[in-house]
């Protein structure tokens, strides 16, 4: 099964809140006006958010990134 990874900058989030609104089961709009990707882990090296999910949610969170106006969000083959 193929898997992919969600890769939010958070830093460069402008708080548009079109991911939440496109997908609320994985984002919402944090206190300081940022978006949450919920569940991710940051990655260490590069600082960014990340979550693996499945092919079952792909299209929705490709759909949520390409709604993005920062475009700090990515969805990629993991």
């Amino acid at each position: 099964m193929t898997r992919y990874l969600i890769i939010f900058k958070r830093k460069e989030c402008i708080g548009a809140a079109a991911c939440e609104a496109v997908s609320p089961k994985l984002w919402r709009m944090h206190g300081d006006g940022k978006a949450e990707l919920k569940g991710a882990t940051v990655n260490p090296r590069t600082g960014d958010y990340e979550l693996e999910i499945d092919a079952a949610l792909f299209e929705e969170q490709r759909t949520a990134a390409e709604s993005c106006p920062s475009g700090c969000i990515r969805v990629v083959e993991a």
